[in-house]
């Protein structure tokens, strides 16, 4: 991955209410005061994080438990137990990395399709994960983009699967 984009990797296990997420702090929320985007898992339990603001709940083996801890990452350290009145403080200056965000997950986007196209390379594929990326361009925040990043992870095996049909249906043809 670009060195630019270089995460951090956090493995949680369910905290002793069964539950493990993390959400990044993008903003101010009408309803909830902080506006959260919940991370996709990259595999079972691992969440990737890069410099910004998070509020985090699960349990990391070694440490004491996230029990809904806002923590701030910044170059490779994360500074745990931040008040949520230093988070409001920071608001301002966690609004600013929004183009941050967005050029960021649409890296990971197209490494992910990049990543599917790879598995079956062939030209029709290559040619629907172009538009794929090109359709990127219509989503306008982190919300969504972080979003779609979960499903291609989700859904990775299930689209290779459904574009290895239509290339069988088509060499049939």
């Amino acid at each position: 991955m670009n060195e630019e984009f270089k995460a951090q990797k956090l493995t949680l296990t369910p905290n002793n209410d069964g539950k493990m997420w993390i959400a990044e702090i993008t903003g101010e929320d009408s309803v909830y005061r902080l506006k959260r985007v919940f991370l996709p898992e990259f595999e079972s339990g691992v969440y990737h994080l890069y410099d910004g603001v998070y509020q985090i709940h699960g349990i990391h083996a070694g440490i004491s438990p996230f029990n809904k801890e806002y923590c701030i990452v910044s170059n490779a350290h994360m500074q745990r137990s931040v008040s949520g009145q230093e988070i409001y403080r920071l608001l301002p200056k966690i609004k600013l990395y929004e183009e941050q965000r967005k050029i960021r997950l649409k890296h990971q986007i197209h490494e992910k399709l990049d990543e599917i196209g790879k598995a079956l390379d062939h030209e029709l594929v290559w040619q629907d994960i172009e538009y794929q990326k090109d359709q990127l361009d219509s989503l306008e925040d982190s919300q969504q983009l972080t979003l779609t990043l979960g499903q291609l992870i989700r859904r990775e095996e299930d689209l290779i699967h459904s574009y290895s049909k239509a290339i069988e249906r088509i060499i049939d043809w």
